[in-house]
């Protein structure tokens, strides 16, 4: 991983970590396993959210995207499913960006957690719902994201 996407990789867990899990309590996974939930405190958890990092490219306006795998099991309706999307949906738009109505997520630099800049969310796309064999069911965001390389 370069310099580059450590930051900005780390930059987004803490946004997701900070928003999704602290103030939404929504478990989060970051590793591209389906498998198997997450379980707390031995309770299999029936809702939750995988991050996996994608393809990168960098140059004076770098770009990564990133999938948002969002998980239910115990959801017969998919009742769950959209809300957990909803959910989710709310923390990378933004209604107050007229233009856009993307979020601007916080860009750091790890080593201190100085502020230098904001990574844009500049496309969102979305699977329909997919219901595994097992009947959980996953939605999948797919988030493209530029960021200034020279801060």
């Amino acid at each position: 991983m370069t310099p580059q996407n450590r930051i900005m990789e780390t930059s987004i867990k803490k946004y997701l970590i900070d928003n999704l899990h602290t103030v939404e309590s929504i478990e989060l996974v970051f590793d591209t396993s389906l498998a198997d939930p997450p379980t707390v405190n031995n309770q299999t958890v029936t809702e939750w959210v995988t991050i996996a990092f994608g393809n990168s490219e960098y140059g004076d306006l770098s770009y990564l995207n990133f999938d948002l795998y969002c998980c239910t099991r115990k959801d017969p309706e998919g009742h769950k499913l959209l809300l957990l999307r909803d959910t989710v949906m709310n923390y990378l738009t933004n209604p107050d960006v007229e233009v856009s109505n993307m979020r601007i997520i916080p860009f750091y630099e790890v080593d201190t957690w100085t502020l230098i800049g904001g990574i844009a969310i500049s496309s969102i796309q979305e699977t329909g719902k997919i219901v595994a064999v097992d009947g959980s069911q996953y939605k999948i965001i797919t988030c493209g994201c530029h960021f200034s390389s020279k801060v």
